[in-house]
């Protein structure tokens, strides 16, 4: 299968003695996911590094194990300082991505995401994406502001997704279009762009050379 969803429960299922030929695109998407790592999540992570829990308390300076224990577990959250610092160790150990480009990713503020996010891999294009675990229902209130000529809570996300699509493309800010890829993909998103009505030549230039141009995995 070369394209394939990753949930969190799916992480328990893999092997440490026998990772998939996918585990290294699964690691830099896990790095630079731009919402909190999932209990599972933390924990296919360690045993990615090779690391015990005693281990991972000891270079993140915690208490003890328990504490490390109690966060695979999910019955306590691992602070987000913390959750950087590991995504950051993890980096240097597993050579997954440069230590740069994550600290530079850690300081965009489009980082936080305010719910969570499941990754999709594309196997073939070693490339992978995020999309919103829950899929959202209605336009958020913040953007709302860009559908001034339309009653933005009667819009319906699937079946008005082109005009959706192509109009958060040319007003939105950053944190609008990351909403939109995540919740249509860049796939669909790129599809809307072939159209280009009511879009802007430049723009539609930029969003094809730019952003969903570019190789590799991205967020």
């Amino acid at each position: 299968m070369d394209n394939m969803r990753v949930l969190p429960e799916d992480l328990q299922s893999l092997s440490v003695k026998h990772w998939p030929r996918w585990a290294p695109l699964l690691d830099r998407a896990l790095l630079a996911k731009p919402s909190d790592l999932q209990p599972q999540e933390l924990h296919y992570l360690r045993h990615r590094a090779g690391w015990t829990e005693a281990d991972v308390a000891r270079v993140l300076g915690v208490s003890s194990n328990v504490t490390v224990a109690r966060w695979e577990s999910g019955t306590r959250r691992m602070p987000r300082p913390t959750e950087r610092l590991f995504r950051l160790l993890l980096a240097s150990v597993l050579g997954a991505c440069s230590l740069r480009s994550l600290v530079e990713h850690f300081k965009s503020s489009w980082r936080l995401a305010d719910s969570p996010l499941e990754i999709h891999l594309c196997l073939e294009k070693n490339h992978y994406e995020y999309r919103w675990a829950a899929p959202p229902k209605k336009l958020p209130p913040a953007m709302r502001r860009l559908f001034w000529d339309v009653d933005p809570l009667k819009l319906d996300l699937q079946r008005q997704a082109d005009y959706i699509i192509l109009r958060v493309l040319e007003k939105g800010d950053l944190g609008d279009w990351n909403w939109l890829r995540w919740t249509y993909g860049e796939t669909r998103i790129a599809t809307a762009l072939k159209q280009k009505r009511g879009l802007a030549p430049a723009t539609a230039h930029l969003w094809r050379e730019g952003l969903l141009a570019q190789p590799g995995g991205r967020s």
